[in-house]
């Protein structure tokens, strides 16, 4: 582990969110010391990479078992065929739960009260290495209420250059201009201009090698080489030192070691996900009320459906969107084409010669 007994800010968390933090900071405080912290591993070269740019599928496969925490090192059974007529059945299936590349954080049934679809991923870019990479921008009663609406909307506009998000990455789809049309015509009428059918912002890019998702690499750029900046991976936090009411310091513990380093810093972000950080928070001392509860979880219904318009083709399609618009329309849809690759087994009775469209209706619990 690198020992440095100070720093300016030191961040616990890897992921976009951590990524964002250190990337603001550097570009405000261009002479500020940074050190990030990771519990789980270094799993691609650059540290933080989309497991998806990992074009070797072996290489992919490595870095996804080292992704899984507990589970690490551990691969799951693929799919089977019982399982998918289940699915196809429209009944849940246990190989839902099993994720390549993650580990599950939630249990219990559907019907009950935990969160038996949760799951994490323990690897330097955390869950930002395996995320899917929509970014639906928020807008209406999806705003939080307390941050000045030109604050908010200037924060998305950073959030959106640092991600590389935009929705004109698939300017060639077959497709997406007939969902569009299709689906504007029955949700459009009454809508806010930015909450009509649109094509979903994605964190990715087209290059001559092909499309390269966003990964907190990507974010934090070229600080990867900064002097000024430290990655520790797998280091965990044990715990955030204070002098009064002021932080002013963390214990960390090397994970293949157990050796402990104090290290004095100006500033803490605590960027460790729903579940880990008011863990850090707890054990070191701030024990609000709210602590680690009123956690969300919310439903998403998803189905598969076959379009008679526009044959397959190679060509890329993205995601079409249909915004949710407060007690209106509380629901946010998405449409994408299946490739083939994402099918396990064959669907009974669809024709190869008409395109196969994953549908998934979200909505807040």
């Amino acid at each position: 582990m690198t020992k440095r007994q100070y720093a300016n800010v030191i961040i616990i968390g890897s992921g976009p969110a951590g990524a964002a933090v250190a990337r603001s900071v550097a570009d405000s405080s261009p002479e500020a010391r940074i050190v990030m912290v990771e519990s789980g591993p270094r799993i691609s070269t650059p540290a933080g990479n989309h497991v998806y740019n990992i074009r070797d599928a072996v290489e992919r496969r490595q870095a996804e078992l080292q992704s899984q925490g507990p589970n690490r090192g551990i691969g799951y059974a693929p799919i089977v065929d019982a399982e998918w007529q289940q699915r196809i059945a429209g009944q849940p299936d246990a190989a839902m739960l099993r994720r390549p590349g993650l580990f599950p954080v939630g249990h219990g049934s559907a019907a009950g009260d935990g969160f038996p679809a949760g799951h994490g991923a323990s690897n330097v870019g955390g869950m930002g290495a395996h995320w899917f990479g929509g970014c639906p921008r928020p807008a209406l009663g999806e705003r939080v209420p307390f941050i000045d609406a030109d604050t908010m909307e200037s924060a998305l506009d950073a959030a959106a250059q640092m991600l590389r998000s935009s929705s004109d990455q698939y300017p060639d789809s077959p497709i997406a201009p007939i969902l569009e049309t299709r689906l504007g015509a029955l949700f459009n009428a009454g809508r806010p201009a930015e909450r009509q059918v649109q094509p979903m912002p994605m964190a990715l890019q087209r290059t001559a090698n092909g499309l390269i998702k966003t990964g907190p690499d990507i974010m934090l750029g070229d600080l990867l080489d900064s002097p000024r900046f430290d990655l520790l991976a797998e280091t965990v936090c044990r715990r955030i030192l204070f002098s009064g009411s002021r932080a002013v310091g963390v214990e960390l513990v090397d994970a293949s070691t157990g050796a402990a380093t104090t290290l004095l810093v100006d500033a803490v972000v605590v960027a460790a996900d729903s579940l880990h950080s008011p863990q850090l928070l707890y054990a070191s001392g701030i024990r609000l009320p709210a602590l680690g509860r009123y956690l969300n979880e919310h439903l998403q219904v998803g189905l598969m459906v076959e379009l008679n318009a526009a044959p397959p083709s190679d060509a890329a399609t993205g995601v079409t969107w249909v915004p949710a618009v407060d007690d209106d329309f509380p629901f946010s849809i998405t449409l994408t084409e299946a490739a083939p690759a994402m099918l396990p087994f064959a669907i009974p009775g669809a024709d190869p010669d008409k395109r196969i469209i994953f549908v998934s209706l979200f909505s807040a619990m």
